[in-house]
């Protein structure tokens, strides 16, 4: 009962007719639930498209098969202290020397 409670006492939005309140919001979420089923969820809620990113933006490793990593869509100016933990995580992926590896912008 207590789970019950805590799962009803949000949806009371009248003091002064607390019941009226929580029958409306019942049947408003029950609504919404069953929108799932027709057709007008899809116009509501659409689907998300998969963002497409080119090639050129997209880096994998022969290691790590299953993994991309994604250009960022914001310019960002990493901090020198960044740069070298990257750098460092990098010759250790690739097992070499930090100071090979170069930055390119």
């Amino acid at each position: 009962m207590e789970r019950m409670y805590g799962m009803l006492i949000p949806l009371v939005k009248s003091q002064i007719h607390p019941y009226i309140s929580l029958w409306n919001n019942i049947i408003l979420n029950e609504r919404f639930n069953h929108l799932k089923f027709n057709e007008f969820y899809k116009q509501i809620f659409p689907k998300e498209e998969e963002k497409k990113y080119p090639s050129h933006r997209v880096f994998s490793s022969p290691l790590y098969k299953e993994c991309e990593l994604y250009s960022s869509s914001k310019k960002y100016k990493m901090s020198n202290v960044e740069l070298k933990m990257l750098k460092e995580t990098y010759a250790a992926i690739f097992n070499t020397n930090s100071n090979t590896i170069e930055v390119c912008y």
